[in-house]
C-alpha cells in the first residue's frame, strides 16, 4: 500500500528542523486518517463498546506510534517521548 512504502521513504527525524519533520508526520498521519488518534481530538471508545470496536482503536494507537518511531533515527529514539 502506498502509505506503508511512503512511511519507509519518508526522512528520519535526527536533531535538525523538528518543526519540518512534524509537519510531514502530521500531514502524513492526516492522509491515513490516524492523526486524530495522536492528537486525541478522536475520543477512545468507552471500556464497554464492542470489543472489535475498542480493538480497532488500540491496533490505530499502536499504528500511529509505530510510524513515529520508526521515523526517528536510532540515536533520537531514546530522547523522545512518545
Amino acid at each position: 500500500m502506498f502509505h506503508e512504502v511512503y512511511a519507509r521513504f519518508m526522512d528520519k527525524f535526527y536533531q535538525e528542523i523538528f518543526n519540518l519533520w512534524k509537519i510531514k508526520i502530521e500531514m502524513f498521519l492526516a492522509f491515513i486518517n490516524i492523526w486524530d488518534i495522536r492528537d486525541e481530538s478522536e475520543n477512545a471508545p468507552h471500556s464497554n463498546t464492542d470489543p472489535k470496536l475498542l480493538k480497532d482503536y488500540q491496533r490505530c494507537i499502536k499504528k500511529v506510534m509505530s510510524i513515529i518511531g520508526l521515523n526517528f533515527a536510532d540515536n533520537q529514539i531514546a530522547h523522545q517521548e512518545l
